[in-house]
């Protein structure tokens, strides 16, 4: 049947991580590798609920908006995980207030400040726990570490709970769960498997900026339920 063929065909290119995130211009595609690693993780994931840390607002927009695409706005990267995700309610946080998603049916955002445990415990009383959170925020390891040690735990059994823009000199110590607290390492040591990917110096059909000499890590907590 040709008509259902053509609707098949649609279908997988709608689904297409690489043409969603170009058509939104985020950064994970223009500036990184990232969306390689996801196009591949995310493939048969089914994601209800997820959470991004790190909007984009305020300084990054300008850098996004000056140096990459002046048609840029913060929080594309939302719009590129409801397009994706299609089934899933989209959370968003940032330390600086948004109302561009304020009529949105399945984009929600916050003010929320990802180096303050009580904040993050606030937030999960009002959205439930993950099936996926990538911490894309500050990039400062101690915020990266604080947001682990208290989100990890509303990760769901098949969820996967991801840390980017990991930087050379934090690498090791985040990896290897080297400053986590003991209860916290002990639940990450036996619920996930932990699995990394850099962001190499290499144009890409997609890349057009290379961050050059400076080197950077994504780290992946997949719950080990996750047969994906």
């Amino acid at each position: 049947n040709t008509y259902l063929k053509d609707i098949f065909i649609l279908l997988l290119i709608m689904r297409d991580l690489f043409e969603i995130s170009k058509k939104y211009s985020i950064d994970k595609l223009l500036m990184h590798t990232y969306i390689d690693l996801y196009n591949f993780l995310f493939k048969e994931f089914d994601v209800k609920n997820m959470l991004e840390i790190g909007i984009g607002l305020g300084k990054h927009e300008n850098e996004m908006k000056n140096n990459i695409n002046k048609d840029y706005i913060a929080g594309n990267s939302l719009l590129c995980w409801k397009e994706y995700f299609v089934n899933a309610r989209i959370h968003g946080i940032d330390i600086v207030n948004t109302e561009r998603f304020s009529t949105d049916d399945n984009i929600y955002t916050y003010i929320c400040d990802q180096s303050s445990k009580n904040q993050l415990k606030e937030l999960v009383k009002k959205t439930g726990d993950f099936d996926l959170i990538i911490d894309d925020g500050s990039h400062q390891y101690e915020h990266q570490k604080i947001s682990l040690e208290t989100l990890i735990f509303h990760v769901k059994q098949n969820g996967i709970y991801i840390i980017e823009d990991v930087y050379e000199r934090h690498f090791e110590r985040l990896y290897k769960l080297v400053d986590i607290d003991s209860t916290t390492k002990e639940y990450i040591i036996k619920n996930f498997e932990i699995n990394s990917y850099v962001d190499e110096e290499i144009r890409t059909k997609y890349r057009t900026h290379i961050m050059e000499n400076f080197k950077q890590y994504v780290v992946v907590f997949k719950h080990k339920n996750n047969q994906g």
